[in-house]
């Protein structure tokens, strides 16, 4: 008899202490909240406390002690924000993006040798983050060592298809050396890709459009010549698994074997660059993909254009990618053009590119 008063009192110890715990996680997060408009506003000062509140209550979140060390890095203080960090590289598993903040934190403090030892053991973890080779290679670009940060942009593209951003910085060398068809390539997965940067999305299209305008030439009234590619091999190795070590990689003759010869048959007839002409060579361009390389060679790229052209959008959306380079023409197009404009929008949402570790776009097969 005297066991149910006892374990009354301990069911109901218990069902106070959840609910106290219950109502310290939900204030926790509110505080959280709070705390994340003040960064988004442009004010992390005012999210500290809140955040300092919101572990108070909720010790065993790793995501407020995340917020915090973010915050401190908002505030330019990188030492207490690795302080912070630091113990989360402890946690089993650890998230990719505590070692991507962690690298910031050494890189902009001016500590670049322990943001690369960072992102390498963070790459050993997760070798599949394209997050991680993003940040890997943008070391290698404030370097200048273009051709090292493309092998960590071209891995993280194999590693990861659907992260847009190592497309983007892939696209930008290419473009900018003498290989430029694998720039004009990842820079049209890109802008498929990228959902929430305008401003790349504007910059690659320009670029896009640019390529095209400064490198096929038409010398004569019948004459046209694309420099899309000299065959030159463009960082002719790939990175290994272990960080750092190099492995040699055959390259394919893509370029000047398939791509430039299809440009150069498509651009027959034209007598300058514009979005109209573009749009009549890549149209052309796709017809002699589906005929002749399709069977020997797929390309996911392409074969995503089959299925707008099939959808009956393909105007629109060779347009909608090169449009930054021309905004007069495009927006003359556009507002001539507004409801099939506006029905390749909602059918592009609907259908996006898709690549996979099984049909990617990758420069090496």
């Amino acid at each position: 008899m005297q066991l149910i008063p006892c374990i009354l009192i301990t069911c109901l110890l218990y069902a106070n202490t959840s609910d106290a715990r219950q109502k310290d996680s939900l204030l926790a997060r509110e505080k959280c909240i709070a705390a994340l408009a003040f960064m988004e506003s442009g004010d992390p000062a005012q999210s500290v406390p809140l955040l300092q509140e919101a572990i108070r209550l909720d010790p065993g979140n790793e995501m407020y002690v995340y917020e915090m060390a973010a915050a401190r890095y908002a505030l330019q203080e990188y030492d207490k924000a690795i302080t912070v960090l630091q113990p989360l590289t402890r946690q089993k598993p650890a998230s990719p993006l505590v070692y991507v903040l962690l690298g910031h934190c050494y890189d902009d403090s001016g500590k670049r040798s322990k943001a690369r030892e960072t992102y390498d053991r963070a790459l050993q973890l997760f070798p599949e983050a394209g997050n991680l080779y993003t940040e890997r290679g943008m070391l290698e670009m404030q370097a200048k060592e273009y051709e090292r940060a493309l092998i960590y942009f071209e891995t993280g593209i194999l590693a990861s298809p659907m992260h847009a951003a190592n497309y983007y910085w892939a696209s930008k060398l290419f473009c900018n050396s003498s290989e430029k068809v694998w720039g004009m390539i990842y820079g049209e997965v890109f802008l498929n890709l990228e959902k929430r940067n305008p401003s790349r999305i504007r910059e690659i299209s320009k670029l896009l459009y640019l390529t095209y305008k400064s490198d096929v030439h038409f010398p004569g009234d019948t004459a046209v010549t694309v420099d899309f590619s000299r065959g030159h091999d463009i960082a002719g190795v790939l990175w290994s698994d272990a960080p750092g070590e190099l492995t040699p990689s055959f390259r394919t003759p893509y370029s000047t074997g398939i791509y430039q010869p299809f440009l150069l048959e498509a651009l027959q007839g034209e007598k300058i660059i514009s979005l109209p002409s573009l749009h009549r060579a890549r149209t052309r361009f796709l017809s002699m993909y589906e005929l002749r390389e399709k069977q020997q060679e797929a390309t996911p790229l392409f074969d995503y254009q089959l299925k707008v052209r099939a959808a009956g959008f393909l105007e629109a959306y060779n347009y909608w990618i090169l449009g930054f380079g021309d905004e007069r023409d495009f927006e003359v197009w556009r507002l001539s053009n507004p409801a099939l404009f506006r029905n390749f929008l909602t059918w592009q949402q609907e259908h996006p590119l898709v690549v996979t570790d099984t049909s990617r776009v990758f420069r090496r097969r």
